[in-house]
């Protein structure tokens, strides 16, 4: 008996970071994708392995199904949210950390709750592990033809949900990616509309822009803030109702400068840190006391700030504050990044 345990669990061992990938980008969150890999073990432990050909697509197939049932049940709780929800930050670079991590971030995983669970289904198959159509049929129980229909119609979504916040998205459905993680160019669906990626910024500028705006936020200078951000820039922030957060989204240049300019001038002692989530450069916010209080990333574009994705709400922090516990070089890190602010106040 202890023999069978150990054959499914190394098994299952063996694909979980795959598993955990599809989970998160269903969910969004941290806690939800864990329930369901232990919900997927459970039951693929009573399963007889000598009748399972290929465990891979197995339980792919399994923690999908599940993931879609889970995002219908948490239908209700979504829509009575305080203010805008955004997706669970996980730090790159840990146990939990997940193949094909650029699309892991907040722009990407924020355009994905304008779909349907169904519809998110087959564009995390389709467009992120670069699924065949006659694979995912078999996965959500469709016609080929009919989740080939599903993913235009996803990706039209998509499309008008960005023409109506005039936000075009970094990283978006529609841009194919191997199971290996390489680009496998853009995808046209039957209309022949190409969804293209925004323009991309190396890290070095990224870094640069950000320091600049950090700049300009302390020192409360609107004019800065506004050439560092897009004229049609969102600032999402999340505090679940828990914490102090705009229970709306923050649209256009001038309103978001005095946004953050505010911020600033009500934590002036605040730090930030650099890091990497969903393989885009973000930072941790500390407040005074060494408390982690909010995790921020960014989409830009032309070299500005195109959207700002900030997490406030405490239960959407714990994953990153055990990454943190866990990890010697992180503190050390935050230690210096906190010196560091300190020296330049």
């Amino acid at each position: 008996m202890q023999e069978l345990e150990s054959n499914h669990l190394a098994v299952f061992q063996e694909h979980r970071q795959k598993l955990f990938s599809v989970a998160y980008r269903m969910m969004g969150s941290y806690e939800d994708a864990q329930d369901l890999l232990q919900e997927a073990y459970i039951k693929f432990s009573g399963e007889d392995l000598s009748n399972i050909r290929n465990p891979a697509g197995y339980l792919v197939a399994m923690v999908t199904r599940q993931a879609i049932d889970a995002k219908r049940a948490a239908y209700e709780k979504k829509r009575v949210y305080p203010g805008p929800w955004l997706p669970e930050p996980i730090l790159d670079g840990f146990e939990e950390s997940m193949v094909l991590s650029e699309t892991a971030g907040a722009a990407f995983l924020f355009l994905l709750e304008s779909l349907s669970p169904l519809e998110r289904a087959v564009i995390v198959l389709r467009d992120v592990f670069d699924y065949e159509y006659l694979e995912i049929a078999e996965i959500v129980k469709k016609r080929s033809d009919h989740c080939r229909k599903i993913a235009e119609r996803a990706r039209k979504r998509i499309r008008q949900a960005r023409q109506k916040d005039n936000n075009p998205a970094a990283m978006e459905p529609g841009k194919r990616y191997s199971r290996s993680g390489a680009s496998t160019g853009e995808f046209a669906t039957r209309s022949s509309a190409k969804v293209v990626p925004g323009a991309t910024m190396d890290e070095k500028r990224k870094r640069s822009l950000l320091i600049s705006f950090q700049k300009a936020c302390n020192q409360g200078d609107l004019k800065s803030l506004l050439g560092l951000l897009t004229e049609d820039v969102l600032v999402h922030t999340d505090g679940g109702g828990k914490v102090s957060a705009a229970m709306r989204t923050v649209f256009g240049a001038e309103n978001s400068s005095r946004f953050f300019a505010g911020l600033a001038s009500k934590f002036p002692r605040s730090y930030t840190v650099p890091v990497s989530i969903g393989g885009t450069f973000s930072v941790l916010q500390f407040d005074e006391d060494d408390s982690l209080s909010s995790v921020v990333q960014f989409r830009m574009e032309d070299h500005r700030i195109a959207e700002v994705f900030a997490v406030r709400n405490p239960d959407k922090l714990r994953t990153i504050r055990r990454q943190i516990s866990s990890s010697l070089l992180l503190r050390l890190k935050i230690r210096i990044y906190r010196r560091l602010s300190a020296l330049l106040r």
